[in-house]
Parts: structure tokens; sequence; C-alpha cells
């Protein structure tokens, strides 16, 4: 199989290398989360009277962007084929992602119980 590549990989040219793309990939995705935030902080990020501002959700989701471009930016790692750290890396990636769907999980879930206490507060004292 490491034959088969070797012979593919020495009849086409490389046109970039993979760790030259993750960084360009991560710098565009960090760009993006950026203007997420600053358009949400624009819109309104905080808590109105009535709940969540328009721009409360997005605001974290440009974090989570902002902060998935570093993951990407720092765990670049050099690898022509695939090997066993290239395949440990995969499975990094899939420990990360899921320590990023807790936290999604977690923001939301506190965002629900800020906003029914906010409600609670708001109906006994009217």
């Amino acid at each position: 199989m490491s034959d088969q590549h070797a012979s593919e990989s020495a009849g086409s040219p490389v046109v970039v290398n993979n760790n030259t793309m993750d960084a360009i990939v991560a710098v565009i995705l960090f760009v993006i989360g950026v203007v997420v935030i600053f358009e949400a902080r624009r819109l309104g990020a905080e808590w109105a009277d009535d709940g969540p501002g328009a721009g409360y959700f997005p605001f974290y989701i440009g974090i989570i962007l902002c902060i998935s471009s570093m993951g990407i930016f720092t765990s670049r790692r050099p690898a022509s084929h695939v090997t066993r750290t290239h395949l440990l890396t995969v499975n990094n990636s899939v420990v990360s992602f899921r320590c990023w769907l807790l936290l999604l999980f977690m923001s939301l879930v506190s965002s629900f119980l800020v906003f029914t206490l906010r409600l609670r507060s708001t109906l006994l004292y009217s």
C-alpha cells in the first residue's frame, strides 16, 4: 500500500503542503469567527428584558469558531501518508470534537437556566 502511494505521488507534483493548507483554513476560519463575534455584538449579544438578544447565540458560535481554528492551527503535523501517528492525530481530533460538543451543550444549558431564572424573577416581582 505504501508502494502504491509512493508511485502515485512520484507521478504528480505537489502543489501545496498539508500544513500550509491547514494554516490557511485555520486563519480563514478565525477571521470568519471574529466577523461573527463583531456582528453579534453589533446586533446585541446580551440579555434583554424578554430574553437573549439577537446576537446572543451567534456570539458564542463565533467564539467556538475562533477556538476551533486555534485548535486546527496548533494541531498541524507533517504527514504525507497515513501512519500510526496520523491515526492518533485523527483520534485526538475526535476527542477534541467531543469536548467542543460538551462545551456547546453546557453553554446551552446555562443559557436556558439563566433565561428561566430571569423569567421566574420577572414573574415573581411584577
